[in-house]
């Protein structure tokens, strides 16, 4: 456990000691603020009968946060210590492939989830100008938060293992980007198909990213979508542990 923390440490470490942190987070601050302005645009004078996360998930900036900054903060997990040559000498630690599979998703999903701390700040900042209380209710944002920790876990997951694929940290956001979109794109497919299309209707449906995360910005935690994000991270964390296992050998 020891060994795992230090790990920990180390992988958040490098994010903060360099500038390509500070730039992440001010690039997903911009686009946030976008987002609220534009939900604060758009319901101007108007009645709300939605809760405000789930107003800001409608709109395109929440997805573009969640496609570009993944890939940007896993990028450099792998790629960037492979061409440096450190990779090679933290594999002759007495450290197993699980423990560096492990911190290396915890660090990167740990500063994932730190860059969406302003999000809390900016919902309660528009408190005072609501009249309905539950439109900003504690639980709601506890449970939105909760949805965009799990599918930030999906995301970083696969980054990690773009990144584990490869020396170069353009060519593993580029990889975790596309697999990503692929995801994104398939949830436009399960809102187009017709109820009654049988198996594929049911597949696609399933694997939604829209539907799944819908429930959790309206402030419902179904023990279905946190299964459907916990066991797609770890089958690509188990993909990540075989890269990593499989280099260890050559």
């Amino acid at each position: 456990m020891n060994q795992l923390l230090v790990l920990i440490r180390r992988e958040l470490s490098g994010f903060f000691q360099h500038l390509t942190g500070y730039v992440i987070i001010a690039v997903v601050m911009l686009v946030i603020g976008l987002s609220f302005v534009t939900v604060i645009l758009a319901i101007n004078g108007e009645a709300v009968d939605i809760p405000i996360t789930e107003a800001i998930y409608s709109t395109p900036f929440f997805w573009l946060i969640v496609l570009l900054a993944a890939p940007a903060v896993t990028m450099r997990s792998y790629a960037h210590e492979k061409a440096s040559g450190t990779f090679e000498t933290l594999m002759t630690t007495p450290v197993s492939s699980w423990e560096v599979v492990l911190a290396k998703f915890l660090g990167s999903w740990i500063f994932f989830m730190t860059i969406w701390l302003p999000f809390i700040g900016y919902l309660y900042a528009l408190r005072p100008y609501f009249d309905d209380p539950t439109l900003l209710d504690g639980r709601v944002v506890a449970s939105s938060l909760l949805g965009v920790g799990l599918l930030g876990a999906l995301y970083t997951a696969i980054g990690c293992l773009a990144s584990s694929l490869t020396r170069s940290q353009m060519l593993a956001a580029m990889l975790s980007f596309s697999i990503g979109m692929c995801f994104f794109l398939q949830s436009f497919v399960a809102l187009q198909l017709p109820e009654g299309s049988g198996v594929w209707n049911a597949v696609f449906t399933h694997t939604s990213l829209f539907l799944h995360l819908e429930d959790f910005v309206r402030g419902i935690v179904d023990s279905r979508h946190v299964f459907f994000y916990l066991s797609t991270t770890l089958f690509f964390l188990y993909l990540n542990w075989q890269a990593v296992e499989g280099r260890r050998w050559l």
